[in-house]
């Protein structure tokens, strides 16, 4: 048949398929009505290893090996589910609740928080995390870390406004939010209700940081312009005014503010191209040092850096594993910008998020990078026509 020519033709493709069949799995079991037993992952799980072990001994190795993946991508998307599980608030409710600060985002007319060990006698079960409004009048300087007590009036995260419309519920689920709402009056700084882990500490500090940051860019960029150039560089996006924010999104440019792929490309690629400059001016370093993986490992390094101060939001992480994905290729001598570099990347992903199969983000960003490397490799192994000079092109008597 024709076809298995060409299949057994692309054999050093074959791997591209490893993060498809993750992608399948994960979607398979986002696409279920009902939501299956942890007994259910644990059996998942354990066929997808058999079937590793049958692809390293070599029965049917490509076959077995798509399908553990396929099975693996299913089993880790539970997992996932269960790590990250918390309550959620089923109606609304008034209650009074302490909480540590997890993030604190400033917004135009107040700040909004997250809360983590979220506790209340009116919260049966208690919530792991809950995302507060917090008007400005009169309120405190708050920081992350700190633990707070408050009277606010929770609610259920938001679902889909329409069928499917972007579910902000599930994404908050992921991120183990279980209710969302507004407090009443002012919150109070407490003492803290058990000591801080080092986790919890250094999260803190890269949270402080941020805020830090945030305030220096808005006070020396007063108004909704410092507002955008702090959703730029720390992610926040508080300070943009409602007119602003909603002119961006009339001209369809309301995605520039979340960090992703044209940020992290400016931010990694400007410093590795500006590195690289500078050290090629130095003849004595140039001709003498690998250059271009000095200029790699410092554009990582600035990369991680820019990923912890923009707040590692979900698109900002897909970003960052596909440039790390091309950083690494060059500091390992491989082609930088290949389709196996981005099924790398899309399967680093899956393995951690996988729920980032349901999100429009990823679908777009790596079947666009997918696509422009798909032409590009084309358009290298594509027959070029000579070019014939004017001498033999004319014709003489």
């Amino acid at each position: 048949m024709f076809w298995k020519a060409d299949f057994l033709a692309e054999q050093d493709r074959w791997p591209l398929w490893l993060s498809v069949a993750l992608g399948i799995g994960g979607g398979g079991y986002f696409a279920l009505s009902v939501e299956p037993s942890l007994f259910c992952a644990v059996l998942v799980l354990a066929l997808a290893a058999a079937a590793a072990t049958l692809a390293a001994l070599g029965w049917m190795r490509w076959l077995m090996a798509f399908l553990a993946a396929l099975l693996l991508g299913f089993g880790l998307a539970k997992l996932r589910e269960r790590t990250v599980e918390t309550p959620v608030l089923g109606h609304a409710v008034v209650a009074h609740l302490t909480g540590r600060i997890v993030s604190l985002e400033p917004r135009e007319q107040g700040v909004r928080l997250v809360l983590d060990d979220v506790h209340s006698g009116a919260l049966q079960p208690a919530l792991r995390r809950a995302r507060v409004a917090l008007r400005a009048a009169k309120q405190p300087d708050f920081r992350p870390g700190q633990w707070l007590s408050l009277t606010a009036r929770l609610d259920t995260p938001p679902a889909p406004s329409e069928p499917g419309a972007g579910d902000l519920g599930r994404s908050l689920f992921f991120q183990s939010i279980g209710a969302v709402g507004f407090a009443y009056g002012r919150a109070h700084v407490i003492t803290p209700a058990r000591p801080s882990t080092l986790f919890e500490r250094l999260g803190a500090e890269v949270e402080n940081l941020r805020l830090t940051m945030t305030h220096r860019i808005q006070a020396g960029i007063p108004g909704s312009l410092g507002g955008v150039a702090s959703a730029l560089i720390t992610g926040e996006r508080g300070g943009i005014s409602e007119e602003d924010e909603q002119a961006l999104r009339d001209a369809g440019l309301a995605h520039v503010l979340a960090i992703a792929g044209l940020h992290m490309a400016l931010m990694g690629g400007g410093i590795f191209w500006l590195l690289r400059a500078l050290l090629a001016a130095i003849p004595a370093i140039a001709l003498r040092t690998p250059i271009k993986k000095w200029a790699a490992a410092c554009a990582l390094a600035a990369s991680i850096f820019y990923l912890l101060i923009s707040g590692a939001a979900p698109s900002a992480v897909r970003a960052f594993v596909m440039l790390a994905m091309v950083m690494a290729a060059i500091l390992l001598d491989r082609p930088a910008l290949s389709m196996r570099s981005l099924g790398l990347a899309a399967a680093i992903l899956l393995l951690l998020r996988p729920e980032a199969i349901t999100e429009p983000g990823f679908q777009m960003s790596f079947a666009a990078v997918a696509g422009l490397v798909a032409v590009a490799e084309w358009e290298l192994q594509r027959e070029r026509l000579k070019p014939r000079s004017i001498a033999t092109s004319v014709a003489w008597p």
